[in-house]
């Protein structure tokens, strides 16, 4: 009985870190519904709905790669509670604004702030005992607290307005400063500077980093307008909050395959695997009748196959033999191009409609399997090359 509360004890900091880490990721687990709620009760076009989550979400890419690796001198534990206070005090004032431009400015500094919270759990896990388990955790708490918004955030809409969109922020800021003392463990205070150069010499890492990015880039190119393609299909908003919450869900399932699968497939393989998957997905959404079976079930295939991919594409680079520094680096790409999806996305719906965005994700989807598939000979030529040098050395001996 003790040396099960003792595991559990040793859990606790690791569930506290998660926790206050995850206001970070509340701009893309609820990115659906910040288009709609910008388009829907605050009357903005799609090109601007799109633009402004962008714009949060490029600033939590700023705080993830720079911010939360600059500022380790002052400590993970500061960091955070300072950070998180800075999001809470953005929040409030910017119930205070209407204009626009303030809610770029916003939105953006308000993504900052949680991107250095994000950056310093990765940190802190990556710093502890059991990073592998500390990942799994953090993942884990991404898809069920984002499953939960999105269900219950458009509960408060219709009775209190699209102001509800911001009480997760808050909440979560609040948390990060009770929490921050949990970051106080593996503290770390360091100088250490990524050297980009170094990272993009290695051969295969820029068609890798290009691979991750691009396919990051078609994700949230169609993630950011399914909340808007339910409501064409004359869907509910409970129905379709419903769907994209055991959406967010079953995105476990995939992350769950690549732990049970492994590379026994071989990564160009499984991500050509979950890059099919999502390309018949997308021919779905734009050649079936419109119907609450097809949106249910080509969103849970979405998701798993999304979460499938992504470490496959991960795993390429970490293979690269350029340290952490290209992970990290592939981190900051990965933020960058979920940017990027809403506000594309928002230019081609309003041009061309849901099919343009579909179209857009298909062509990106084509050029991160030819990256990718560069990157993977690129290594497969060094490991040959490596050998014959091998052989060479043991023949003259």
């Amino acid at each position: 009985m003790s040396s099960f509360l003792t595991r559990v004890r040793g859990y606790i900091p690791a569930l506290q870190v998660t926790l206050a880490g995850f206001i970070g990721f509340i701009p893309l687990m609820t990115l659906p519904l910040m288009i709609g709620v910008l388009v829907d009760y605050q009357h903005y076009s799609q090109k601007v709905a799109g633009t402004v989550s962008a714009a949060q979400l490029f600033g939590v890419s700023i705080g993830i790669l720079l911010l939360s690796r600059y500022t380790l001198r002052y400590g993970l534990k500061n960091n955070v509670s300072c950070a998180a206070l800075f999001v809470l005090v953005i929040e409030i004032v910017s119930l205070l604004f209407e204009a626009l431009p303030a809610l770029y400015v916003f939105r953006f500094l308000s993504g900052l702030g949680g991107g250095v919270v994000a950056g310093c759990t990765y940190t802190w896990l990556g710093n502890s005992r059991d990073p592998d388990r500390g990942f799994g955790l953090f993942l884990l708490i991404q898809f069920l607290l984002g499953a939960l918004l999105l269900y219950i955030l458009p509960l408060g809409f219709s009775r209190f307005g699209a102001e509800v969109i911001k009480l997760p922020f808050l909440f979560f800021a609040v948390l990060a400063i009770v929490f921050s003392a949990a970051f106080k463990g593996t503290d770390e205070r360091s100088d250490e500077r990524i050297s980009f150069r170094e990272i993009l010499a290695a051969k295969g890492a820029v068609p890798a980093l290009l691979a991750v990015g691009l396919f990051e880039l078609a994700m949230s190119l169609v993630w950011a307008q399914v909340e808007r393609l339910g409501s064409t299909w004359q869907l509910s908003a409970a129905v379709i909050s419903q769907a994209l919450a055991l959406a967010t869900l079953a995105g476990l399932l995939g992350a769950l395959l690549v732990v049970l699968v492994g590379v026994k497939l071989g990564r160009a393989l499984s991500i050509i695997i979950g890059i099919s998957i999502i390309v018949a997905v997308l021919l779905a959404l734009i050649t079936y009748q419109s119907s609450l079976i097809i949106f249910i079930v080509s969103m849970v295939l979405f998701n798993i196959a999304w979460s499938f991919t992504v470490p496959y594409l991960q795993g390429v680079q970490a293979s690269l033999g350029a340290g952490a520094g290209v992970v990290c680096l592939g981190a900051f790409v990965i933020t960058v191009s979920l940017a990027l999806g809403p506000a594309l996305s928002g230019f081609l719906v309003a041009s061309y409609g849901f099919l343009g965005a579909v179209i857009g994700a298909m062509i990106l989807l084509v050029f991160c399997l030819y990256f990718v598939c560069s990157a993977i000979f690129s290594q497969k030529k060094i490991r040959s090359q490596g050998a014959k040098n091998s052989d060479v050395i043991t023949a003259q001996k």
